[in-house]
């Protein structure tokens, strides 16, 4: 069970990176939104995330902040669920 629960808490602090990344992202964005290496990173996370990036790539500033939120909030559901499985 130990072992278990050290691999899920290893995976969610992988998925807080993501989150922290996605918010360094939402500021990249801000301020260079057509920078090669914004939208390389910005296509990687689309595709991780299972996102069609030949569809939210190439967004304003303001629907990339809501897309970014959502991925957000997906993550943060899932960190809940692995926690609280944790804890049953």
């Amino acid at each position: 069970i130990a072992t278990n629960h050290f691999k899920i808490y290893k995976i969610v602090y992988h998925l807080q990176l993501v989150i922290s990344f996605l918010e360094g992202l939402n500021e990249m964005t801000k301020l260079e939104t057509k920078r090669e290496s914004v939208v390389q990173l910005k296509e990687c996370i689309l595709t991780f995330m299972e996102y069609d990036p030949s569809i939210h790539l190439h967004t304003t500033k303001g629907k990339w902040l809501d897309i970014s939120r959502n991925m957000q909030d997906d993550i943060s559901y899932v960190i809940d669920d692995l926690m609280d499985g944790i804890d049953a």
